[in-house]
């Protein structure tokens, strides 16, 4: 593979925003924004949860109807009528006689009901009379006392819980026999005989027969129960022991009621004076028994003169509203006042309480509902301000968050790179997920603390209360959690890593491994027990699918059809088994270039079938080579014997016309130039021999120094100067000035350039130029020219010499330290030969090989192949190239 298409492979693994080309831009400025932003995004909602919870965010025409002002009216009557039914509730309990009865469920009873309670006994009743009362109204007060676990209607004296109130209900351990069935039943342990007859009595009559002594012992539990030390009794019943029937739900649930009725009279009995009226705008009268008691704040001075709006009624739970301004206003809506009034409040649902208020519509005082209408229009275009700030914060966070997101790389986060690259991508997904749990709990609780946040502080001075700093900061501080996991998340996807490295990865990459293993690998051997394994399960699941379906017949078929399946498998397998054989037949036998397809196999036969295709087409390289080197083999011998035998049978005439006494001295010293002549071409053949022998061996000693390459390229033109005029041919010569250092052996890499510039000298078409030129660039290709003129040269020593684009062949020598050590000196020869050059680059390089293939020139046919090998030895490349008649040499050096 060439250099640069590994490097291009390369790069396609590492992230975009991690090679050194990527330019990280600075996203300090969009980030800062972004937290700004956010900040501005946080504190709208917040400011918009604050008037929502408070119920201030609903806009309607008139405040008037909206639900905050019939809520501040609800709440201003209904502290009216609690103090009022407070102070009317002593004054009934001062007067209820002190033999009165008083139920255990007294407690759980509403204000009216008490109230009414305590006002239905005089102290003329006799204890008869006041007892049947207290059933009569106990009966409409008390929810059903028939089921366990409620408590059981009992009635004390009034004196009796006045003791208790004043000493406390004492409760002691008390040993007791348990019986746990349908109804946890207990007594005393002094009386179990009572509690083994209710349980006797509860069984059918049959099984009672049959249980002995012994038997019904082992129903019951002994424990100590803790029981309510009865210093008085109740008036209906012994005890509430007695009263329970031995339940045990209902025992603790009376003694617990009548626990928090004695809390309750002794807070009637701490019960404070009602407090003075302020000034309000709301005028209110309230009426219990028919009018005969009255509180109202009438009698309040008003600033100003107040225009009273139509008055409101209530009675027995149900609101009117009378003539007058604000009339519509009052009944107007849903959210009107009187639809709340209208709800069944326990503050006015009986029939001795009647509640009449009106308001001052000129708004004289400065009460709350003055100040809510008031505040009512700021807290409406604060609002709208906060959407309005709202929607440009999301939309500017937004924007910048994509900005951020699109920048930011792990360039300059070298910390976060180690981290993400550690931290598995379902962590990341966990972690975000955890994250936005947590973000929503933090909404919720910010929405439900921001009611009690004063509004008034909201529209007026927010950043007077320090406590709205720490909204923001969570804020800021949420926001850089989340950008941080964003970010990564988004950097993991960008960079294809979200998949890499992760849990599922790993998971699938062990399976896929064990599917290996079985299928190809050493477990293969188990294949076919886990295949009759799995298929044996497949018919057992196919048949209890079938009974679930709730039919043996669909159980059967389905059975059938999963065997089916199978049998299809094996046969399939035979099948592929007995093309591989057949296959493997015909390579044994020399039959090659039949080897299968391995697409289509499956499974361990496509391996197989791999390997038939590996061996056929190993068995006919090997071939190819085999009678390529014969054919080498031959052309060699021809060659050295045609190169050998030519000087030296002329050695041989020439040295037996030497021998004849006839000669003159001229031509015995013409012959004797021959013999010179074809002895040094002799001796030079066999240099070469011997040079490409060592060349190829690897035994050349190198003496790699820092040289000027201009410089050596200089010397060798130099030292064949003298053939240019000869060979009648032009050199241009272009050679940058100044020094082009690189390291090299001076001597071998003269050597390479003067073979060159012999051979153009030799090859050339007379007449012709020869252009010499020396360059340098950023890095070479590789050991093969990848420059779109010529592709399909091989990434060894010697190319396949394929054929590129516009005609021209190329094949190069080299190594591969010339990517590895940056930029190169190139030097280029470039000529027209004088012989047709119908051949691939690479031939050239072959021993013994010229451009005359007629052989009638001088020359070994050794130096473009020994130039070969000093240039790879070196770390350098040597390139030819032919397109038609121009032949080019190029060598490569690393600087």
């Amino acid at each position: 593979m060439a250099i640069d298409d590994h490097n291009q492979e390369t790069n396609q693994t590492v992230p975009i925003d991690e090679r050194p080309e990527y330019r990280p831009r600075n996203i300090r400025l969009p980030l800062a924004l972004n937290f700004l932003f956010a900040l501005g995004v946080g504190m709208a909602v917040f400011f918009l949860f604050a008037f929502s919870s408070q119920e201030r965010l609903l806009k309607v025409d008139d405040f008037r109807v909206s639900r905050p002002f019939g809520q501040i009216v609800f709440d201003e009557v209904r502290a009216a009528a609690d103090e009022a039914a407070q102070s009317e509730r002593r004054k009934a309990y001062n007067i209820f006689p002190e033999n009165g009865p008083v139920p255990n469920t007294f407690a759980s009873w509403s204000y009216a009901q008490q109230i009414a309670y305590l006002s239905a006994f005089t102290n003329d009743m006799n204890e008869q009379q006041m007892l049947e009362k207290s059933k009569e109204m106990r009966r409409q007060y008390d929810i059903s006392a028939d089921n366990q676990g409620v408590p059981v209607s009992l009635t004390y004296r009034k004196a009796d819980l006045k003791q208790w109130m004043s000493s406390g209900l004492r409760k002691t351990l008390q040993p007791s026999l348990i019986y746990y069935g349908q109804q946890t039943l207990f007594a005393p342990e002094e009386n179990p005989d009572a509690l083994k007859k209710v349980v006797l009595d509860a069984l059918p009559a049959d099984e009672r027969k049959e249980v002995d002594e012994e038997i019904l012992d082992s129903y019951f539990d002994h424990d100590a129960i803790n029981v309510l030390n009865e210093a008085y009794e109740p008036l209906e019943k012994q005890s509430i022991l007695a009263a329970s029937e031995m339940n045990l739900e209902r025992y603790r649930a009376t003694v617990e009621s009548l626990s928090q009725t004695v809390e309750d009279l002794r807070a009637i009995q701490m019960d404070h004076a009602p407090t003075a009226a302020s000034r309000s705008n709301l005028q209110y009268e309230i009426t219990f028994q028919e009018g005969k008691s009255v509180y109202h704040n009438k009698n309040v001075e008003k600033k100003g003169t107040p225009i009273w709006s139509a008055p409101v009624t209530i009675v027995n739970g149900a609101a009117e509203v009378g003539e007058g301004p604000w009339q519509n206003e009052l009944q107007q809506s849903f959210d009107s006042v009187v639809s709340m009034m209208d709800q069944p409040m326990d503050m006015w649902t009986y029939d001795d309480m009647t509640i009449t208020f009106r308001i001052d519509t000129a708004l004289n005082e400065a009460d709350r509902i003055a100040q809510e209408l008031a505040n009512y229009p700021k807290i409406q275009s604060t609002a709208h301000l906060m959407m309005g700030v709202l929607f440009v914060s999301a939309v500017g966070w937004i924007v910048t968050l994509i900005l951020t997101l699109a920048w930011t790389s792990n360039r300059s986060w070298p910390i976060l790179r180690r981290i993400e690259g550690a931290v598995p991508v379902e962590l990341l997904i966990l972690a975000c997920m955890g994250f936005l749990v947590l973000a929503i709990a933090m909404a919720k609780s910010a929405y439900l603390s921001a009611q009690f946040f004063d509004l008034e502080t909201l529209i007026g001075k927010p950043w007077q209360d320090p406590l709205l700093l720490l909204p923001a900061a969570l804020f800021l501080l949420f926001n850089g959690v989340g950008w941080l996991l964003l970010s990564s998340f988004f950097r993991m996807a960008r960079q294809g890593r979200l998949y890499q490295g992760s849990i599922l990865e790993t998971v699938l990459r062990g399976l896929s491994a064990f599917k290996d293993h079985i299928v190809n690998g050493r477990g293969a051997k188990h294949r076919s027990v886990l295949f009759y394994l799995g298929l044996g399960g497949a018919m057992c699941l196919a048949l209890f699918l079938g009974l679930a379906l709730g039919s043996m017949s669909w159980g059967l078929i389905l059975t059938f059809l999963v065997y089916l399946g199978g049998l299809y498998v094996v046969v399939r397998k035979d099948h592929e088994k007995a093309r591989i054989m057949d296959a493997m037949r015909d390579v044994g036998a020399g039959n090659l270039g039949n080897a299968p397809h391995p697409a289509e196999f499956n499974g361990l036969e496509r391996e197989m079938a791999e390997q038939i295709n590996h061996f056929d087409s190993s068995l006919s390289l090997a071939l190819e080579k085999s009678l390529k080197s014969e054919r080498m083999q031959t052309e060699l011998i021809t060659n050295v014997s045609h190169d050998l035998r030519t000087p030296l049978t002329s050695i041989i005439n020439y040295v037996a016309l030497l021998q004849n006494p006839d000669l003159t001295d001229e031509q015995r010293a013409e012959y004797l130039k021959v013999l010179e002549k074809k002895a040094g071409r002799l001796k030079i053949l066999m240099s070469d021999l011997i040079d490409v022998s060592k060349a190829i061996s690897g035994a050349v000693q190198l003496d790699l120094e820092p040289l000027d390459i201009a410089e050596v390229v200089r010397q060798s033109l130099g030292e064949v100067e003298n053939g240019w005029g000869s060979a009648d041919l032009t050199p241009v010569i272009n050679i940058p000035e100044g020094r082009l250092e690189a390291m090299a052996d001076g001597a071998k890499l003269a050597r390479v350039y003067e073979n060159l510039l012999v051979n153009a000298q030799k090859y050339s078409q007379p007449g012709t130029r020869v252009y010499i030129s020396v360059t340098t660039d950023g890095g070479a290709s590789s050991g093969v020219a990848i420059d779109g003129a010529a592709r399909g040269v091989a990434a060894s020593g010697v190319g396949a010499g394929g054929v590129g684009a516009g005609g021209i062949r190329r094949n190069s020598i080299g190594t591969n330290g010339i990517a590895a050590r940056g930029s190169v000196i190139r030097t280029t020869i470039k000529n027209t030969s004088r012989y047709p050059l119908n051949m691939d680059p690479e031939t050239l390089f072959e021993r013994f090989k010229r451009g005359d293939l007629a052989r009638t020139s001088e020359g070994s046919g050794l130096g473009l192949s020994i130039a070969e090998h000093l240039m790879k030895q070196m770390g350098g490349r040597l390139e030819l190239a032919i397109d038609g008649d121009l032949f080019t040499a190029t060598v490569e050096v690393a600087r």
